[in-house]
């Protein structure tokens, strides 16, 4: 199961996150489609219908393109299937079950058409449940290659707040030199379209760049945070009378491999290197179907993970606190309690009347702070309603 992912990172970091060596073994950063780096949200916590990053073949949307080569591009987390009347589903789409999707009308034309992508991700979340608990613990998943490098991936998304911030406060200073009054609402409007038209000219800069050197310099090599590569499949909807076409895709699910089979059956198909996503992004070479599927498609012991805070729980939350590790509630016992006989009876009698006397004299107001929820109903990210558009 995967219905919860942290994408923290900007468009320009995302891509060169993404960086690989194409046919003669030059290393290239992908660029962005047309668009698509300003439709991406970076969240520490995005959840089914919203746009996240993915890698495909170009050659899905540009025919002379070389084989090989990759693109990315933002599209909606809930495939939608070609023949639905709307740009919604009543189904849940988030996830496709690996053994039934050749089986399946709505996966067997994005399989036909080698309609694959490969969903980009800092990590993904899972919740466990212990015997006898009342809630559930959050995790976050990610690839080995992190572990204790928590900090890269806070210190890339600190960076975009930090320069959020700084342009807020250059704005206050001209609202007040101006002598206007701006509600705080206008001005975090102003900033994120600021910031919204810079990323745009950043990635155009970036895609300019490339054509300049024409591949031929060398890239550096990423050394930030690397990624969790997951194996999708994605659809292309346009209805009647609608604007410009819409992209969808769901994540393939595997049974859990022995690492995290005690946390959920199910986990995200994982493709562990740069030659596995080669290899499912290029359909010319390794058509769909199932020689495909058994040879890509499986479970992968290559991850790391640790406990996260129930603040994940709500999708709504966004900051640092989703992914920091945090310790797991202690597992409940299944014994069952003793009952106190003799001295110790007599001394919690004691001290139950000392408790009391104790109440009676606590400041007046005082009480027990309630237990905040523990999200259940939004752990795994299920849609069984119609999505909203993002």
């Amino acid at each position: 199961m995967c219905g919860r992912t942290a994408c923290p990172l900007p468009a320009g970091q995302v891509s060169r996150a993404c960086t690989y060596r194409d046919r003669r073994g030059h290393r290239t950063v992908p660029a962005w489609r047309d668009g698509d780096a300003a439709k991406y949200r970076p969240s520490f916590n995005k959840s089914p219908s919203t746009f996240c990053p993915v890698l495909v073949s170009k050659r899905h949307f540009c025919q002379d393109a070389e084989p090989g080569e990759r693109v990315l591009a933002a599209m909606r987390w809930g495939l939608v299937p070609l023949w639905s009347p709307e740009p919604t589903s009543a189904y849940s789409m988030n996830n496709c079950r690996s053994d039934t999707m050749t089986q399946k009308k709505s996966y067997q034309g994005p399989l036909n058409k080698g309609q694959r992508c490969v969903v980009v991700a800092d990590g993904f979340f899972e919740w466990y449940r212990g015997t006898g608990s009342k809630t559930k613990q959050p995790y976050f998943i990610y690839a080995p290659e992190n572990r204790d490098r928590l900090n890269l991936l806070l210190e890339a998304a600190e960076a975009t707040t930090s320069d959020e911030n700084i342009k807020m406060e250059e704005l206050k200073e001209e609202v007040k030199k101006e002598g206007k009054v701006k509600k705080e609402e206008e001005v975090k409007e102003e900033v994120k379209e600021e910031v919204k038209e810079e990323m745009k000219e950043e990635v155009k800069e970036e895609v300019k760049e490339e054509e300049r050197c024409g591949g031929e310099e060398e890239v550096e090599e990423w050394r930030g945070w690397r990624p969790l590569t997951m194996a999708g499949l994605f659809e292309c909807w346009q209805g009647a009378g609608a604007e410009e076409p819409l992209y969808t895709f769901t994540v393939i699910t595997v049974d859990a491999s022995p690492t995290l089979a005690w946390l959920h059956h199910r986990m995200p198909a994982i493709l562990e290197d740069d030659d596995a996503v080669r290899r499912w992004l290029d359909f010319g070479t390794l058509p769909g179907g199932k020689a495909a599927l058994d040879e890509l498609v499986r479970p992968s012991e290559r991850v790391a993970f640790h406990a996260v805070s129930t603040f994940v729980n709500n999708s709504r939350n966004n900051s640092p606190e989703c992914v920091l590790e945090a310790r797991p509630h202690a597992p409940a016992t299944a014994e069952k309690p003793q009952k106190p006989k003799g001295s110790s009876l007599l001394m919690m009698n004691w001290l139950k009347k000392s408790e009391k006397k104790e109440d009676e004299n606590a400041p007046f107001g005082t009480k027990l702070e309630p237990q905040e929820n523990d999200g259940e109903e939004e752990e795994e990210g299920s849609v069984t309603k119609k999505m909203r558009l993002a």
